[in-house]
């Protein structure tokens, strides 16, 4: 156990380095081996437009050098457009040195339609897949060129519907189209490290739920909705998944929706565990949330433009909440150790946001940008910790069974054996019992049942004293011992008397092994002066015929009555109470006293 939390440790931290290696690599999308287009760019304000009409001129393709209304710019920079400006025209000349075998070109654009130009050719449009709908999210494009690509001028003509969207042309490069296809998955490598790690988590947090009732475990339906909800916005906001469902109109939504709903689950499980006060002011947030989730849903079908607006309130408030819900987990975590361990991941989460959301702000990273990811890992932290922790306690409750139950089987086997014969006592005879007669009469394993009592036993202890007495049972009960195997089971009856159950015996068996037993005790010298003798009653179990242990007992002991009262020194069946005809030879040598 162990070296299996140490192992989970050291692969849990592998595995975070890689998450921060490749999201540093890959979030931004940036290729190593795709060729930017890093040459001079000029932008042309067209002004307020309608996509859906304008198209590309063979004059406005080369206004570039010649007309000063193109403005000289980087694509980093911020343009200068007029009040009513919806559409722009990117333009540059591809270079003339850069000979590919099967060319093509790369950008993204982020809430924007575009058309793109070779000259005054046009090479692709891609209005086609936002006409009749908003304008939403970070798209790439993948365009092939011509084989006479090298040298011509290359325009980009752009609409968004919010200005600030407007001239927002990222990653663009000229490269073979199978490098090009590398970026994109490059894109989503974090995204592809976290999925099956979330997997593995949801599995291990739903097979616990299951099989296990503690207080540690009601949160855990709450924290698979919130690792789900991740998944969500981690696969909506992959490039990578247009390959399988080219429609950004769905993937956007996903992303926005699950933005929208990925606290509430946070909300829900603080609902459960929170107490008083503190329940129903996360109840109010709760309803908030849900509220804003219900006007972004009507505003986006209503089409009132106010869905941008309301995703930032969304995304703000839900954070905020997380604090809220921090504070009072850290005030009832004084008193309740599951609050306290959920106090450091759900701070962690709302701070982690708080600063996404300020980079979103100030355009440091984009909302789709692969940092958003980053708000499950606190999340996943805690449930590896959990894990580990949940781990340790069961391996030191093992522990404590092991002893407790270590300490069950000394006490229960002190109070089965007797100290002094070493044989058991009679807390052993019901259970052997129980097993005889149930293989008795589901098996048809026969058994019998042999009674000793050592033949004047109270003159011996008056006579030699209670340690010699003691002596004497200790000698009877190993000759006894020295005549059983495996399938006889000894107990002490009480006193001098003795019973021996044999399975797998007959009668006759049964008789023969106790006649054993009494000529081995005649022919041994315990006392000097005096001869130590036994008798003994042997009865057996009548399958199917109506037979009880308590019968079987009282078959023995009244068989042990007629040996002691007729000479004693003697072994007597329960058939009768006589011996059998074939035997009495052997039992007239027995000496009456």
């Amino acid at each position: 156990m162990i070296f299996l939390n140490k192992a989970i440790d050291r692969v849990f931290f592998v595995l975070l380095a890689a998450f921060s290696l490749l999201l540093v690599w890959g979030a931004e999308g940036s290729s190593v081996y795709a060729m930017p287009l890093d040459g001079q760019w000029k932008y042309y304000d067209r002004g307020e437009i309608d996509p859906l009409l304008t198209t590309m001129t063979s004059g406005n393709a080369n206004l570039m050098y010649d007309d000063n209304r193109w403005i000289e710019c980087s694509l980093e920079d911020d343009f200068e457009f007029s009040p009513q400006s919806n559409g722009v025209i990117l333009s540059t000349r591809l270079p003339k040195i850069l000979r590919l075998n099967s060319p093509a070109l790369f950008f993204v654009t982020r809430n924007e339609a575009v058309r793109v130009y070779l000259d005054s050719e046009l090479l692709y449009d891609g209005q086609d897949f936002w006409r009749n709908r908003h304008v939403y999210g970070n798209r790439w494009h993948l365009v092939d060129l011509p084989d006479n690509y090298m040298g011509r001028q290359l325009t980009f003509q752009l609409y968004a519907e919010n200005q600030k969207d407007l001239g927002r042309l990222m990653h663009v490069s000229v490269d073979e189209g199978m490098v090009q296809m590398q970026q994109i998955f490059k894109h989503d490598g974090f995204v592809y490290v976290l999925l099956p790690l979330s997997l593995i988590i949801i599995v291990i947090l739903m097979q616990h739920y299951w099989v296990n009732d503690s207080r540690n475990c009601v949160g855990h339906p709450f924290i698979i909705a919130f690792i789900l909800l991740c998944m969500v916005q981690a696969v909506a906001g992959m490039w990578s998944v247009l390959l399988v469902i080219d429609s950004m109109f769905f993937w956007y939504n996903a992303f926005m929706l699950s933005t929208l709903l990925m606290m509430v689950p946070l909300q829900l499980l603080a609902c459960n565990i929170l107490a008083g006060s503190a329940c129903k002011v996360v109840r109010m947030l709760l309803m908030v949330s849900l509220l804003i989730f219900v006007l972004a849903c009507a505003d986006e079908l209503l089409d009132i433009g106010l869905f941008e607006a309301v995703r930032v309130g969304s995304y703000w408030w839900s954070n905020l909440s997380l604090v809220v819900i921090s504070v009072f987990l850290y005030r009832q975590g004084r008193q309740d150790a599951y609050c306290c361990s959920l106090f450091w991941p759900i701070i962690a989460t709302a701070m982690a946001g708080i600063a996404i959301g300020i980079a979103w702000q100030y355009g440091v990273v984009d909302y789709q940008n692969g940092f958003s990811n980053l708000l499950v890992l606190p999340m996943l932290v805690y449930v590896i910790w959990l894990m580990r922790h949940m781990m340790a306690e069961e391996k030191r409750l093992s522990q404590e069974n092991r002893i407790l139950e270590q300490a069950v089987r000394v006490e229960k086997h002190k109070a089965q054996v007797d100290p002094l014969t070493k044989s058991f006592t009679r807390a052993k005879l019901e259970e052997t019992m129980e097993n005889s007669v149930e293989a008795a009469e589901a098996g048809g394993v026969p058994f019998a049942l042999l009674m000793f009592d050592l033949d004047k036993f109270k003159s011996i202890n008056d006579n030699y004293g209670h340690a010699m007495g003691d002596m004497v049972l200790v000698s009877f009960a190993n000759i006894i011992r020295h005549n059983l195997d495996a399938r006889h089971t000894f107990i002490r009856y009480g006193g001098e008397e003795f019973m021996v159950i044999c399975s797998q015996y007959g009668l006759e068996e049964a008789w023969q092994l106790a006649e054993q037993i009494r000529m081995d005790l005649e022919k041994a010298v315990i006392l000097e002066d005096r001869q130590v003798t036994c008798s003994a009653g042997i009865s057996c179990w009548h399958a199917g015929a109506g037979d009880s242990v308590q019968q079987l007992q009282k078959r023995a002991d009244d068989a042990l009555y007629y040996a002691k009262n007729n000479g004693r020194n003697r072994c007597v069946l329960e058939t009768k109470l006589l011996e059998p005809k074939s035997l009495k030879g052997n039992l007239s040598e027995g000496k009456p006293s």
